[in-house]
């Protein structure tokens, strides 16, 4: 098992695909030793929502990216949503906190590199009448080799 690093960057209002996205986490992997490794990736964190008004919503886009750690080379293996929108008959103003938890199975090739990079950033951002923090993120890898 891995431990990664997480960050507590400034979370923006709003994030569009064409802009580049806020690392949150990442955790290195080095599967030189492993044939036909499998990694196992888990992520948790805790969204907190403050919502008011007759209309909000909010929309997260996550991203779960595996690179070679000595290259630019990346590719997004999966990608996570967190999202609600609401019109309401009368103003309402509440909070939230929405635990998530996010698991995949990645099984690298050896063109894939013996040293990785797993990275979990947030891709887009889309508030209406809303706020939002991110706190306690875990990032964490399982390494294993498949039997075949």
């Amino acid at each position: 098992m891995k431990c990664g690093q997480t960050f507590f960057p400034d979370l923006p209002n709003g994030l569009m695909k064409t802009d580049p996205p806020i690392v949150l986490a990442q955790v290195p992997v080095n599967v030189a030793d492993i044939k036909n490794p499998i990694v196992k990736v888990d992520l948790s964190q805790i969204v907190r929502i403050e919502q008011s008004g007759l209309n909000f919503g909010f929309s997260l886009i996550f991203n779960l990216v595996r690179s070679k750690a000595d290259t630019s080379q990346s590719i997004v293996l999966n990608t996570f949503v967190l999202q609600t929108m609401v019109s309401a008959p009368v103003p309402l103003s509440f909070s939230s906190d929405q635990p998530n938890n996010y698991q995949f199975c990645d099984r690298p090739s050896p063109s894939d590199g013996t040293s990785l990079l797993y990275t979990f950033e947030l891709a887009e951002v889309q508030l209406v009448n809303t706020s939002y923090t991110i706190s306690d993120v875990d990032f964490s890898t399982l390494i294993s080799s498949e039997i075949k």
